[in-house]
């Protein structure tokens, strides 16, 4: 499970969690500033990427979720 927070900026934020081969596992758009949620508590094992639309700027991050 991964914690995310958003900015402190009022523009809202957007993410979309893609696994491996491409399959989009979680999307959520219009993320308020200072919000805080978790993902990934469902997610197998393997290698994801999380990328966030800020300010109509795309950044890409990887996420490992290990086994239990």
């Amino acid at each position: 499970m991964v914690t995310i927070r958003s900015s402190s900026s009022h523009r809202p934020v957007s993410f979309r969690v893609i696994d491996a081969v491409g399959r989009i596992m979680e999307e959520r758009t219009g993320i308020s500033a200072d919000q805080t949620f978790q993902i990934g508590s469902s997610y197998q094992p393997g290698i994801y990427f999380i990328r966030v639309i800020y300010d109509g700027q795309p950044e890409q991050l990887k996420l490992v979720k290990l086994s239990n």
